[in-house]
């Protein structure tokens, strides 16, 4: 056991996790009509550093999808 929790432990904290809001948040919003496309999100914005936009664009490359558009803003 790990920091003596249990495997089922531990499997039960990790589905119900949530990461914090903007960080590597995954989000699908629904079709805009009937029968076509959901659209999924990425929303990693808040404190942004260049490690997450790479994390992000690695995770958005492995992810399944007829396209894919990134929207990107200064880390200023």
């Amino acid at each position: 056991p790990a920091w003596g929790m249990s495997a089922a432990g531990i499997e039960s904290a990790l589905v119900t996790f949530q990461g914090a809001k903007y960080r590597m948040e995954v989000v699908t919003t629904p079709a805009a009509f009937p029968g076509g496309p959901t659209t999924t999100w990425i929303l990693d914005f808040y404190n942004s550093q260049p490690p997450a936009l790479r994390a992000a664009l690695q995770t958005l490359s492995e992810m399944p999808a007829s396209e894919r558009h990134l929207i990107l803003g200064d880390m200023l």
